[in-house]
């Protein structure tokens, strides 16, 4: 064979191959506009659609990133619901407040529904009361539907060491209770009255969301915790079950789409932990609430 020949050859090998390419990109475009043209179809839907996971675990503080978070949970229009795994102890008085507060909005546009790990107490439980419908497992901790403050008073000690403290305010209820100083029955007297009007905030929520009469009331409010069978006997919960039974109530009771996913929502918050207990302490006086687990105090506020 010629040299011209197998340039001829060469030539018409290389054109198929071009011609073969050519075609491949044209139908893989081609696919890709039907695709496209069918956005918003059910199999896209099943896809694009989803349930949101979100994670509430340890102590809630206040925290304006997760709030930005949970704010974009509300107006993702891919987001038909969500359901909120709780595992905390509670947490500050202002972060349980507003931890409810944008769960509730979340409420108003789609279905949230609560999953109680193995404690939901104080503000964890708060944030439960804040959703539709919650589960927890017979074992869970939860209830603990109070407030609680707590100080230390070295007055004694340092007498017994020689040293006096001396304390020089602009009133007498100023920083008051302080370690250094006794609290005065008018200090005592102005802590029960705020720790009162917090209870009241509290229990106000309680009530409102779980609908509890005046006898299921006197049951939960001294501050005692339930497992989970004792808080369904006592309407602080709707149901035993897990995350599984959660989706089966958002399919059958709120038509949720049986083929949606569930997707975790990260809550990347902007500090750790240890830097916003320590940011709490660093005060003299810091108000904790909680529960009291094997002689460890759980801290929280609510």
């Amino acid at each position: 064979m010629t040299l011209a020949s197998d340039s001829l050859l060469d030539r018409i090998k290389l054109k198929k191959t071009i011609a073969f390419w050519r075609n491949l990109a044209i139908l893989a475009v081609t696919a890709v506009l039907i695709v496209l043209s069918f956005k918003g179809g059910a199999d896209v839907d099943s896809v694009t659609y989803h349930i949101a996971r979100l994670s509430i675990d340890g102590v809630i503080f206040e925290d304006p990133n997760r709030n930005k978070i949970l704010k974009k949970l509300k107006d993702d229009k891919n987001v038909k619901a969500v359901v909120v795994y709780i595992d905390s102890p509670g947490g500050t008085i202002v972060g349980g407040e507003d931890l409810y507060n944008y769960l509730i909005e979340i409420g108003k546009v789609k279905p949230v529904v609560a999953v109680m790990g193995s404690m939901a107490t104080s503000g964890g439980y708060m944030a439960a009361i804040a959703t539709d419908r919650i589960y927890a497992r017979a074992g869970t901790i939860t209830g603990s539907v109070g407030v609680l403050m707590q100080s230390f008073d070295v007055t004694e000690l340092g007498r017994k060491m020689g040293v006096t403290f001396q304390t020089y305010k602009s009133g007498k209820l100023k920083a008051s209770p302080s370690p250094l100083e006794r609290t005065e029955p008018e200090a005592v007297k102005m802590i029960n009255d705020s720790i009162a009007d917090s209870f009241d905030m509290f229990l106000g929520m309680v009530v409102k969301r779980r609908g509890l009469d005046q006898n299921e009331i006197t049951k939960i409010s001294d501050g005692r915790i339930f497992t989970g069978r004792q808080a369904l006997e006592v309407k602080l919960i709707d149901a035993i079950g897990g995350e599984d039974d959660a989706v089966k109530w958002l399919q059958d009771e709120r038509k949720i789409d049986k083929n949606l996913k569930v997707i975790d929502v990260e809550l990347d918050t902007e500090k750790k932990f240890i830097e916003k207990l320590m940011s709490k302490v660093s005060d003299v006086v810091t108000p904790f609430a909680g529960i009291k687990n094997g002689g460890l105090l759980a801290i929280s506020s609510f």
